[in-house]
């Protein structure tokens, strides 16, 4: 890259950038020559004060990880009215695999958490009190989409958040939808002091889950400036942002940016949900990768060309007969097994046995 000339990177590449830099950084920290030339490098992940000790096998990208981003047992929902899953643990598949170091590439990889919903409900403010704990009362409108990445240690696996703050003008609109693609958690947010801001989000809900496959997404539905409210004028509120969450199939949670009351607690329900369901479907895929042997049906192909097919409940029947075949150079049929259903080589008619 030239110097003097800007570039803009993609997502991917910029990501890749990042994780080219803390390779780099930690390679350097692991010398005492490397640390002192970079005095502000931070330990890498996990560090437990000595180079090269770590409490994960899996080797980490970047600055370890903030006390109060280490998460160990499951968070629990806001209400059980309206909630994604009602279990109070990981699953065990997911457990099992955290304590034997088998969650593959989880580790390396980041969740995209999409938040959206209309102008001044206090989406930048949650995100700045999740990522930075400030509240800045001078508020700035998003220009089309922001991003935060923020760290975590779920069961001693390291994952990341990539959080999406997009902007709520209509203006923007079309620039903000590019981004909500590929997402794996879709943040609504409306404000509890406005219910028409609710009414909204049931727009801004169906925009975010077009650009994504269906069931591909964990869907929360956030009202905003709880401080604002309380006793009789909460309760009314929550109800009917419990009865939509419901209609949405979507978790309801009720915070504050200015307080910061539950905002810590909903962004480590929301790391959990989505790395456990990252690392099922890592579980899943390498499992389906698997050469899966399975019965079958044995297909003799005969030296003539043609092919005969046995039921496996045959296989004790035919294995004396493989014994007692002739030499290789002499052989009149060669057997093989396969999964599936029975198939002609030649045609649609199955042959007789050789």
């Amino acid at each position: 890259m030239a110097p003097g000339i800007l570039t803009f990177l993609t997502e991917k590449e910029a990501w890749t950038c990042f994780q080219s830099y803390c390779n780099v950084r930690y390679q350097l920290w692991g010398s005492p020559q490397g640390f002192a030339q970079f005095p502000n490098s931070l330990p890498p992940f996990g560090a437990t004060g000595l180079p090269g000790r770590m409490r994960s096998s899996v080797m980490p990208l970047g600055p370890t990880v903030s006390r109060d981003r280490v998460i160990t047992s499951f968070p629990k929902w806001y209400t059980p009215a309206a909630c994604l899953q009602l279990r109070e643990h990981f699953h065990g598949q997911v457990s099992a695999a955290c304590q034997h170091r088998n969650t593959g590439t989880v580790g390396l990889k980041l969740s995209k958490v999409v938040v959206v919903g209309d102008l001044y409900v206090g989406k930048t403010s949650l995100i700045h009190r999740f990522c930075r704990n400030v509240f800045d009362r001078d508020y700035k409108a998003t220009i089309g989409v922001d991003f935060e990445m923020e760290r975590f240690e779920v069961a001693g696996i390291p994952f990341s958040l990539q959080i999406w703050d997009t902007a709520g003008q209509e203006k923007f609109k079309c620039i903000a939808s590019a981004y909500y693609r590929g997402a794996q958690v879709i943040i609504t947010a409306f404000d509890l002091t406005d219910m028409q801001t609710l009414e909204h989000t049931r727009q801004w809900l169906e925009d975010a889950l077009r650009e994504n496959e269906p069931g591909a997404c964990f869907l929360f539905l956030v009202g905003t400036k709880k401080d604002l409210l309380s006793g009789a004028a909460c309760k009314q509120a929550e109800a009917e942002a419990v009865r939509l969450a419901n209609e949405m199939q979507a978790e309801y949670w009720s915070v504050s940016a200015k307080t910061g009351e539950n905002v810590k607690a909903f962004f480590s329900r929301v790391a959990a949900l989505a790395f456990e369901r990252s690392v099922l479907q890592d579980l899943e895929r390498r499992s389906s990768a698997r050469p899966q042997v399975g019965d079958g049906d044995i297909i003799r192909t005969c030296r003539d060309g043609g092919t005969s097919t046995r039921d496996p409940g045959q296989q004790e029947a035919l294995q004396p007969r493989l014994l007692l075949a002739e030499p290789a150079s002499e052989a009149s049929t060669a057997c093989m097994r396969v999964g599936g259903a029975s198939r002609d080589l030649e045609g649609d008619m199955e042959h007789p046995p050789c």
